[in-house]
């Protein structure tokens, strides 16, 4: 992996790295799936297809087409920004011979 993104597992069975430490309410992933990966400052992830904002709630659709809600200010915006590009940039084939 890239960068500072060298402390970064990958999770066997979801196909989605991860931190230590941060707890992985993420679905599993289909390759080829486009997703975003919030982050929460409690350091929770869930994988979303789709997101908007509406008022203070960040308003979610997960990858199994789930819909939910989360206070904005729960977001931690640079890790969700930080851990999206690093799966949206990691080759699928890589993620899953690592995790074999």
């Amino acid at each position: 992996m890239a960068g500072s993104y060298s402390n970064l597992n990958v999770s066997s069975n979801l196909g989605v790295a991860s931190n230590p430490g941060v707890t992985n309410l993420a679905a599993p992933n289909l390759a080829g799936d486009r997703f975003t990966i919030l982050v929460l400052k409690s350091n929770q992830i869930i994988e979303v297809k789709k997101y908007h904002r509406d008022s203070d709630l960040l308003m979610y659709q997960d990858t199994q087409g789930r819909t939910g809600s989360v206070g904005v200010e729960e977001v931690d915006w640079l890790k969700t920004s930080e851990m999206t590009a690093t799966v949206r940039s990691t080759d699928p084939g890589a993620i899953t011979r690592q995790s074999n």
